[in-house]
């Protein structure tokens, strides 16, 4: 595990796991990686500002801080649940300057297009409740708007990237939308 060589650094560094998996099951999650400090569940944005935000106030414990699994004196523990973030225009874009393309052209997206290529998102979520998908959006749909998907695609553009992968889970749910 990368958890467990993270902890043989000098510094010993908070290690927090996040995505799909651990969110469905972040106890058996915290319980097979014994490595692992914090499990966020569903969206991270708000929650990895605020887990960052009281590691730094050694004064704020991590049960404070809700959307997590944490571990306090060898034992999990579950922190008050988060709401899903409603206004998906709100997350700021990547900082995709930061982003080497050509280093990754060969492994980025369904396919290699060996060409730069970035990832997007343009929804999250789901209107439906199959009982066999994953819960990681609380089976709620949400859009960004129009606008900022485009700004988000002029970005990429100027950095010459032409080839976008959108990720969604249901980006073709409502046909007019994607068009």
């Amino acid at each position: 595990h990368g958890s467990s060589i993270a902890k043989q650094l000098p510094n010993k560094p908070l290690v927090i796991g996040g995505g799909p998996y651990p969110s469905a099951a972040p106890q058996e999650t915290m319980e097979k990686d014994e490595y692992l400090d914090i499990v966020v569940v569903g969206e991270g944005e708000t929650v990895f500002y605020d887990l960052i935000s009281a590691y730094n106030n050694k004064k704020k414990s991590f049960a404070d801080v809700p959307g997590i699994y944490y571990r306090q004196n060898g034992e999990v523990k579950q922190s008050k649940t988060r709401d899903p973030i409603q206004d998906l225009d709100s997350i700021p874009f990547p900082d995709w300057a930061k982003i080497d393309f050509d280093r990754y052209k060969n492994i980025m997206g369904q396919a290699p297009v060996l060409r730069k290529m970035a990832p997007i998102t343009t929804t999250r979520g789901c209107p439906y409740s199959c009982t066999y998908c994953h819960d990681l959006f609380q089976k709620r749909f949400r859009v960004r708007s129009a606008q900022n998907i485009v700004e988000e695609l002029e970005v990429l553009h100027d950095l010459g990237v032409h080839d976008i992968s959108v990720i969604d889970d249901i980006f073709n749910l409502y046909p007019k939308r994607v068009i």
